[in-house]
């Protein structure tokens, strides 16, 4: 595959999208706990947080050797921050190039990210300047930091791959086996966490009848 990745950033007919309840999406939010909750279900959970990783990944694609690889430890091995720019979502302190746009994000996200800008809320936020311009809002800087499980993330990028209908699906399975050694290669990840990727896209593709699915 090309270096250059083009992932769908929608989920793909394929590729069955997951069921999101929207329960609590208002655009009041009533405590900070709750608040980072809410962001979690609605940016790095299931078929959203695929979204999350295509958008990231297809953006730094045309400036890095292999992107997939890059962008997965980087979801792997950095916490999630909600901080707030003129342009989107940064979700990675460390990485602030890479940028989740607002004009990638679906009603629901938008609307909280719009809540959180009360006056309300953001006297519990904090504001810093960013370099070149601009400031960055930041919320929950005061609680845990939000990681992410790697099973949750290897399964993402593994559909991301394999929602790619340019290839065959042998080919998306070998991108993804590809993707999954050099990944692990960087990252200390576990045979258990290896064994539920595996199920989880197993389970995917037996959803449409495709065997032979083993990564």
């Amino acid at each position: 595959m090309s270096n250059v990745v083009n992932f769908p950033t929608s989920p793909q007919a394929d590729i069955a999208p997951e069921k999101h309840s929207e329960e609590g999406s208002c655009t009041t939010v009533q405590s900070a706990a709750a608040a980072q909750s809410l962001f979690h279900k609605l940016f790095v959970e299931g078929d959203r947080l695929q979204h999350l990783f295509s958008v990231i990944t297809n953006a730094c694609g045309p400036h890095k050797t292999d992107p997939i690889t890059y962008v997965a430890n980087i979801f792997l091995t950095n916490p999630v921050q909600c901080a707030i720019s003129a342009a989107g979502l940064l979700p990675f302190r460390a990485h602030p190039e890479l940028l989740f746009p607002f004009a990638s994000m679906d009603d629901t996200q938008k609307t909280f990210l719009k809540a959180l800008q009360s006056n309300a809320n953001r006297k519990h936020a904090q504001i810093r300047s960013q370099m070149g311009g601009g400031v960055l809002i930041l919320h929950f800087q005061k609680h845990t930091p939000l990681t992410l499980a790697a099973t949750d993330v290897l399964t993402a990028v593994c559909r991301a791959i394999l929602s790619n209908k340019e290839y065959a699906n042998d080919q998306r399975l070998q991108a993804a086996n590809i993707v999954m050694q050099r990944v692990t290669a960087l990252t200390n990840v576990s045979n258990t966490t290896l064994i539920d990727v595996n199920r989880n896209v197993q389970l995917m593709f037996n959803a449409h009848g495709c065997k032979d699915t083993h990564i």
